[in-house]
């Protein structure tokens, strides 16, 4: 198992959360998993964790251990048998001068992550499930209208309205009849859930 972590900013809000994901497994099995929330929007303030659970402080060292486990072995140990194996004077010299670099960096990857982890909101999973969700919505509905109506939101625009858990989706459409927009309405509330997709028009439809 290798595990990696990647920082995620979905184009849905604000929130930034760091995902991880075992690079052994191919790509169409892999699944990312939650490994910290590092910033909370305030669209999804509401559902932050606000004070220090009672076992916050072994959470937040055994997922620091993972995060120094990783740049470890990625990082040094990389350089280290690369210097080890080198025969080359100037070569030696040169990954040593990357030695320091990497060490530094390091550093730098360890202050980050001691103050990210010192937030009571930077375990809250339930945060990565809902904005991933959202964002999964709005993908699956931009690919809705544009194969079935030819219609690129990114293009004509789209808005969520609504905070927190209750965050309803509006793609935006020049004009459509009233009876294929109630028709794609009743699609989205089967497919996402009651009242979640509304389209708005920017002309207004009609049965004609």
């Amino acid at each position: 198992m290798v595990i990696n972590i990647t920082r995620w900013s979905p184009d849905t809000c604000g929130c930034v959360i760091d995902v991880s994901w075992d690079d052994s497994v191919p790509g169409e099995q892999r699944k990312t998993e939650h490994y910290a929330t590092v910033e909370v929007c305030p669209i999804h303030e509401s559902l932050a964790t606000k004070t220090h659970s009672l076992d916050h402080k072994s959470r937040r060292d055994k997922k620091l251990a993972g995060v120094l486990d990783i740049i470890q072995e990625r990082n040094v140990n990389r350089v280290i048998d690369q210097i080890n194996k080198t025969k080359h004077a100037f070569h030696r010299r040169q990954l040593q001068q990357g030695h320091l670099a990497v060490q530094s960096h390091n550093r730098d990857v360890r202050e980050e992550y001691d103050a990210i982890f010192s937030e009571p909101h930077v375990h809250d999973s339930h945060i990565y499930d809902i904005v991933l969700e959202e964002n999964q919505r709005k993908n699956r509905v931009y690919t809705h209208l544009l194969e079935n109506l030819q219609v690129d939101i990114h293009e004509t625009g789209y808005h969520f309205a609504g905070e927190g858990d209750k965050r309803t989706l509006h793609p935006h459409i020049i004009s459509l009849p009233k009876t294929e927009l109630d028709k794609l309405h009743k699609e989205f509330d089967k497919t996402h859930g009651k009242g979640k997709v509304r389209i708005v028009t920017t002309i207004a439809g009609d049965d004609k």
